[in-house]
């Protein structure tokens, strides 16, 4: 379901090394995002279950659960969510899969480079927004497209006008005296 981005984006950064998360910290520190860090899969799903995260950015290495299972298991509660992996040692062939069957939206090697790494966020960040909006306005013609419907049970002989497609908004204009309920 497509929310409201009235509020800041929000960035996940999930790594078991504390210099790293410390790292992003100071690189991200002003970006106009929201920055959320947690040095475990564990505690990534944690603040994923009490706090919207629109982006994700897991290392793959990591004790008790890796990055890909990590990924894999946020993109079943979490769908809308965008899902990064950086590593400095990766199993590329399981890598190439999950990026092939669209659990990860990029790959990113470490050590990587400042610049390249936040625009790479920010593109996550940029695509998670054109997704909720592109759901917002299909929610938004469903809604006029109910109300166009209602219109027409009540008044039949508005039916002709509406199959030569006329954009709802004018038709609604147009007769906005008519009651629809």
């Amino acid at each position: 379901m497509a929310e409201k981005t009235s509020q800041k984006l929000r960035l996940l950064v999930v790594d078991d090394e504390a210099n790293i998360l410390k790292s992003l910290r100071r690189l991200f520190r002003n970006d106009p995002f929201e920055l959320n860090l947690a040095n475990s899969a564990e505690e990534a799903l944690q603040v994923m279950a009490s706090t919207k995260i629109h982006v994700l950015l897991s290392d793959n290495k990591m004790p008790n659960m890796t990055g890909l299972e990590l990924i894999k298991e946020v993109k079943g509660l979490y769908p809308d969510s965008i899902r990064m992996l950086f590593s400095g040692e990766s199993d590329m062939t399981s890598v190439l899969n999950a990026v092939n069957q669209g659990e990860v939206y990029r790959f990113i090697l470490k050590p990587w480079n400042d610049q390249e790494l936040k625009v790479s966020v920010n593109l996550a960040l940029a695509h998670w927004k054109l997704n909720n909006d592109l759901e917002q306005m299909r929610q938004r013609h469903n809604e006029m497209q109910d109300i166009l419907r209602r219109i027409i049970k009540k008044h039949p002989e508005l039916e002709p006008e509406c199959s030569r497609n006329l954009d709802c908004n004018e038709l609604l204009n147009r007769y906005e005296d008519l009651t629809i309920s």
